[in-house]
């Protein structure tokens, strides 16, 4: 018979026998497999075990019932099979694969009815293959694409610029990200001499001169003279200049760089990280620092940049052009065992992990956070609360579902837990259903809510300790959704801030 090993719960020698006993029973069918008429070389004086054996896989292979002293007996299963013969949902069984003896094909069998199939049935689960196709998932819609992450793109375009010595050209892939990207790019990151801003990047807008004056109210001219001004800066300040084509870039060469009342404010030359040259003509000093860079951003994504944007920048400046993909939400492969320690590392490196069930069964990622130290937020439950109204609509149910998350942010913050929102199915627009004084919107972007000014908003005066609101160790964002990975981008996107997070699949 099939015995199990000694475990420390009875849930692990469950586990353990089940193991031995699906072991013992793909070992069953590989023998079952091998019994063919060249086994049977010495006629009919075969052992009964064979002959029964032989008797139960022709009836196994037909569907049909085994004998009664077969090991492991053809019995019927206490879900309910559709009209296809399916198993459901809910079924306490799974079908495992083997190779059959001589390892030219694949089996299939149940573990309940111990039915065999050589054709893959409906309810296979391949957990390499699921595997694989998350990885692929994981690097985007174009995983053989160059491509980085916003948050290591500076050190992506630099590594371009010194290794490929060619300008990156980022694809954004969306307006929507093509927007983040320039707010990106347009984050202080000093001041200058003067006391003025010092932004990462210094936006060219080249709007107007496809778009003309009459849709954008700027001359062409002054638009020239806009991208000079952050060419100059971009070069004093040692940092980028963007030249922002969006999905229609000008024709730079027949219609700028080349007539002689713009060229010597925009060369074309300025697409080339070799050229330096224009660089002193413009200041009419060599620069101190070779830290400045150019750079071309489009909301194409690389399945269409070529056909957007090489007609009106071929043969230059396209030639000196080197794409780049920029993704949002990167996305981690990880197993049960180990997604606390993924969770926590995710945080760690200032991203929200957003985690997705992937397993066979539904719910063990919120299962899992129900054995840790948690406060939960459900959304299912908060828009069930709401009964279909909008917080303008039910101002009432609205306040008092903020203040049951409010109390649960607090508690976690201040027992230095992991508070977990639960999106389920949901997509919740939570920019418009959050409220800064109850449940602020910057729970959705990692290390925010933390800040002292959020918390003493936050906290009433019985939850202060010793009139400071406590923020213990430990404490972090968790969000889970029921959605697959295949659709939870498109379907959370106008939800929550996910360019600020991580998935991680749990396989």
């Amino acid at each position: 018979g099939v015995q199990s090993a000694s475990c420390s719960s009875p849930a692990e020698a469950a586990a353990a026998a089940q193991r031995a006993y699906e072991t013992e029973l793909i070992k069953y069918v590989q023998g079952l497999e091998e019994q063919d008429a060249s086994d049977y070389s010495l006629g009919f004086s075969g052992t009964k075990q064979d002959t029964t054996i032989e008797s139960s896989m022709g009836q196994l292979m037909r569907g049909g019932p085994q004998e009664k002293d077969s090991p492991f007996a053809v019995v019927p299963c206490a879900c309910q099979l559709d009209s296809e013969g399916n198993h459901a949902r809910d079924c306490k069984g799974r079908w495992l694969r083997c190779l059959n003896k001589s390892g030219t094909c694949y089996l299939y069998v149940h573990t309940i009815t111990h039915y065999v199939s050589g054709v893959k049935p409906n309810g296979w689960y391949d957990p390499e293959e699921e595997r694989r196709k998350a990885v692929l998932l994981a690097a985007g819609e174009f995983p053989d694409f160059p491509s980085c992450f916003l948050e290591n793109l500076e050190a992506r375009v630099r590594e371009v610029l010194t290794k490929e010595r060619k300008t990156p050209l980022l694809l954004a892939g969306s307006e929507e990200l093509h927007a983040e990207v320039l707010a990106f790019f347009s984050q202080e990151i000093g001041q200058d001499k003067k006391k003025q801003p010092i932004p990462r990047g210094y936006i060219m807008d080249t709007r107007p001169m496809v778009l003309g004056q009459t849709r954008t109210g700027v001359k062409f001219e002054d638009a020239v003279k806009a991208c000079k001004k952050c060419l100059s800066s971009s070069v004093r300040n040692a940092t980028f200049a963007v030249v922002d084509i969006a999905n229609q870039p000008p024709n730079f060469q027949d219609k700028i760089c080349s007539l002689s009342q713009y060229r010597d404010m925009f060369p074309i030359s300025v697409f080339d990280p070799k050229a330096r040259g224009w660089r002193k003509d413009m200041l009419q000093f060599a620069p101190k620092t070779e830290e400045d860079a150019v750079l071309v951003l489009s909301s194409c994504n690389p399945a269409d940049y070529e056909a957007c944007l090489r007609e009106p920048m071929d043969p230059d400046p396209w030639s000196t052009l080197s794409p780049i993909q920029i993704q949002t939400t990167p996305v981690a492969i990880t197993d049960i065992k180990d997604l606390l320690d993924t969770a926590v590392e995710t945080i760690a490196s200032k991203r929200l992990p957003i985690i997705i069930d992937n397993t066979n069964n539904k719910g063990t990622v919120d299962m899992f956070w129900n054995y840790q130290r948690t406060f939960t937020i459900d959304v299912q439950q908060a828009l069930f609360d709401m009964k279909g109204q909008t917080p303008a609509q039910d101002p009432e149910s609205h306040s008092k579902v903020l203040q049951s998350w409010r109390r649960q942010l607090v508690g976690a913050m201040r027992q230095g837990y992991f508070l977990v929102i639960k999106m389920g199915e949901t997509n919740l627009d939570m920019k418009d259903f959050c409220q800064d004084s109850l449940f602020p919107y910057c729970v959705f972007r990692a290390g925010s809510v933390e800040e002292e000014e959020v918390r003493d908003r936050l906290y009433i005066e019985e939850e202060m300790e010793s009139g400071i609101a406590i923020l213990r160790q430990g404490f972090g964002v968790v969000i889970t959704t029921s959605q697959p990975l295949e659709t939870f981008k498109r379907h959370l996107k106008s939800s929550i801030p996910l360019a600020n997070m991580k998935g991680i699949v749990v396989m």
